[in-house]
């Protein structure tokens, strides 16, 4: 390894330090910082050789925090995922157990507890939380049957 591939390693560890990234993100890192192509490609195969750096498992890790901690959406996470240079497998992957988790219903009872609304729902409230959970990247179908579930009805 040269002097400046080690720098680099040194500049990618530091970066890793402080939370998990993708490879695109220490690839635009390392470059930002002046490394060169010569220099970044050395870095990142030995970062993905040694488990350092892993999509799959950022992908899934940062779609886990979004939909527990941010309400987000299937939609939202994927396009997150997107702008930090995931695949389209990785992505898929992390947003299959988002699927079977009833994140929507979640978000919804956070939404109607912190607005402080009750229960039943009249139709501007009911358009509001709509609009919420489309905002936070639901589809639409997963809006609606939580809306349905507040209080075991299927439509808007």
């Amino acid at each position: 390894m040269t002097r400046n591939t080690r720098n680099a390693l040194s500049t990618a560890l530091k970066f890793l330090s402080y939370r998990q990234r993708s490879v695109m993100e220490v690839d635009e890192r390392l470059k930002k910082k002046g490394f060169g192509d010569d220099e970044t490609g050395p870095v990142i195969e030995y970062l993905l050789d040694a488990g350092l750096l892993d999509d799959r498992k950022y992908a899934s890790d940062l779609a886990a925090s979004r939909a527990r901690y941010k309400n987000w959406g299937p939609v939202k996470i994927a396009a997150e995922l997107e702008m930090k240079g995931v695949s389209r497998e990785s992505i898929e992957a992390a947003l299959l157990p988002l699927k079977d988790t009833p994140v929507a219903d979640a978000a919804l009872g956070k939404w109607v507890k912190r607005n402080g609304v009750s229960l039943p729902l009249d139709k501007k409230t009911k358009e509001r939380a709509f609009r919420f959970l489309k905002g936070r990247g639901f589809t639409t179908e997963a809006a609606i049957k939580a809306l349905g579930a507040l209080k075991g009805e299927d439509e808007l």
